[in-house]
């Protein structure tokens, strides 16, 4: 009898521990969805200051004024505002899809972030950033967008964009 117990609260045990890695796991799925959304947040208040600051008249000059808005160059720029060294993966991947507005290659990925961090090793972040795109993609976060061409089965015969 005390055997049958034992093994009782050995399975309650494992059970308890999968559903604390389960439910871990879960959790920082969701704090990197809100630090993305802030990203995302901050990304949006910057732009509509600028557009808030525009005025706007039957001048011609003000028809042809450049407003400051997400464009494919932004993240080419040695302009790091916005940007955070300390954020995972994930969070960079998503701060350079948001700022570039275009579907990306990880390997276009990987040059974007060593615009904001060029002492990176650009092997080991490529190995880094195509496994977290993959988990990524598999858990809906990212697309997937195949590339139609001779080299398919190539690690880079995709393009990855925001969802």
């Amino acid at each position: 009898m005390d055997n049958l117990i034992s093994e009782a609260l050995e399975s309650v045990q494992e059970k308890v521990v999968a559903a604390k890695a389960i439910c871990s796991a879960r959790i920082k799925e969701i704090e990197d969805a809100i630090d993305a959304l802030v990203v995302e947040k901050n990304i949006l208040l910057k732009h509509l200051q600028s557009l808030e600051s525009v005025n706007l008249s039957n001048d011609k000059k003000a028809l042809t004024l450049n407003i400051n808005m997400p464009d494919s160059n932004r993240a080419t720029t040695k302009d790091t505002e916005g940007y955070n060294r300390s954020w995972p993966w994930a969070l960079k991947i998503q701060f350079v899809l948001s700022q570039t507005d275009r579907k990306m290659s990880p390997k276009q990925i990987v040059e974007e972030i060593f615009k904001f961090e060029p002492e990176l090793r650009k092997s080991k972040s490529l190995n880094s950033i195509t496994s977290v795109i993959s988990a990524r993609i598999k858990r809906g976060a990212l697309v997937k967008y195949p590339i139609d061409g001779p080299n398919e089965s190539s690690s880079s015969s995709y393009l990855v964009g925001l969802k």
